[in-house]
């Protein structure tokens, strides 16, 4: 999640001292780990009073509650000023929203001038056919198991974007990010099919056992210099520095094998590829660490039938309130849906847009440079300079 965080900050070109809103923040773990990153402010908000005292706990715990502030309120009325905001961004939320145009105009009307728009959207891929009766079935089921009212595709979250006054910078399908680790899976079996021979598979080894092998091959290279005008040493007298006016000498050499053994190591995966739903299908023999051996094991058929039976049973003597398997039922929905939909490669449950915010005109909406918005589709501008 941090390397989600991390490059969605460096694609909206992020920096210190900004103002950032954050559209639907939950508890506020983009917003912590994003005021980490860049240094900048960064502006919560959610319509539950839960998520928001949750969200304010967990940032004192971590020192960050002078650069991270959360706020109740709707993202479909948002409680800001026009104009108020550096930049924005929404992870995973918007979907929530029974109409897009209408929560990224309102987006719009509170970001400055020029100010950057980073949204991670729930769309339907242009692989979904809605006149397949089975791609038809799951975004239904997506759709139930998520409280959505409608899954848009992402053409019409593109013409949302550009309708709300976005010039669109970038775009792309985070979900298939790391297609290229599946591409060389399938090239390397093609290969050697081609040739005649069984597919190679990774040995399972420990870490300890791996660190022991890179320890028994050839010493590292000697030191060797580059020239950087950025990698700056903290100490003049190092021995990596260059004296005068030139560019420092950093010094760059591998770092030597550890000899610390790792506790309880996890077996190497068997494929290099995992896509992105692999922890919802209980697919254990791809963690890499045992946090994700936990999150995938829960996910798995035993877990979850002996998990339910027992909630069921409780409910039965009185040990949890009427209603739990209800809700269980209702998540099963959510978590088989949409792996079902990755596998069919018909849902993205994060495709980017980076957008600035540009004046535009559309069919009966006019949006200004102000970011003046009229929700109710009927023209409406303020005067400039009126906030």
């Amino acid at each position: 999640m941090a390397f989600y965080e991390h490059r969605l900050a460096f694609l909206m070109n992020l920096k210190p001292h900004m103002k950032v809103l954050d559209v639907g923040c939950g508890i506020g773990g983009p917003a912590r780990e994003i005021a980490k990153f860049v240094g900048c402010e960064v502006v919560g908000v959610s319509i539950n009073q839960g998520q928001i005292d949750r969200a304010i706990y967990l940032t004192r715990l971590e020192g960050l509650q002078d650069r991270c502030t959360f706020v109740r309120g709707d993202f479909l009325d948002l409680p800001f000023a026009p104009a108020s905001f550096d930049a924005a961004y929404s992870i995973e939320a918007t979907v929530h929203s029974p109409s897009l145009l209408q929560v990224y105009s309102g987006i719009a009307r509170v970001l400055k001038p020029g100010a950057v728009f980073g949204l991670s959207e729930w769309v339907l891929t242009p692989k979904y056919n809605p006149d397949n009766k089975r791609h038809v079935g799951i975004r239904n089921r997506v759709e139930r198991g998520n409280g959505l009212s409608n899954l848009h595709t992402s053409d019409q979250a593109r013409e949302a974007v550009t309708g709300a006054g976005f010039e669109i910078l970038h775009e792309e399908d985070f979900a298939a990010h790391f297609n290229y680790a599946k591409r060389l899976v399938e090239d390397s079996a093609a290969a050697a099919a081609a040739a005649g021979k069984r597919t190679p598979r990774m040995k399972r080894r420990s870490s300890v056992e791996g660190q022991e092998t890179a320890a028994r091959q050839d010493p590292p290279a000697p030191p060797f210099g580059h020239q950087s005008p950025v990698l700056v040493p903290f100490e003049s007298s190092s021995p990596s520095s260059s004296s005068g006016d030139e560019p420092p000498l950093v010094s760059l050499r591998p770092a030597p094998p550890s000899t610390t053994p790792l506790p309880h190591p996890l077996p190497i995966p068997p494929t290099i590829y995992r896509a992105w739903y692999w922890p919802l299908l209980g697919a254990t023999q791809l963690a890499t660490t045992w946090m994700d051996y936990w999150t995938a094991w829960k996910m798995s058929k035993w877990p979850r039938r002996l998990g339910y039976w027992m909630v069921w049973a409780g409910e039965r003597v009185g040990l949890w309130d009427q209603g739990v398997t209800d809700a269980m039922t209702t998540l099963a929905y959510c978590v088989d849906s949409a792996a079902e939909a990755g596998r069919e490669e018909i849902f993205s449950p994060c495709w980017w847009f980076i957008g600035r915010k540009v004046g535009v005109k559309t069919a009966g909406t006019r949006i200004e440079m102000d970011g003046s918005v009229p929700i109710s589709g009927q023209v409406k501008v303020d005067k400039p300079g009126k906030t």
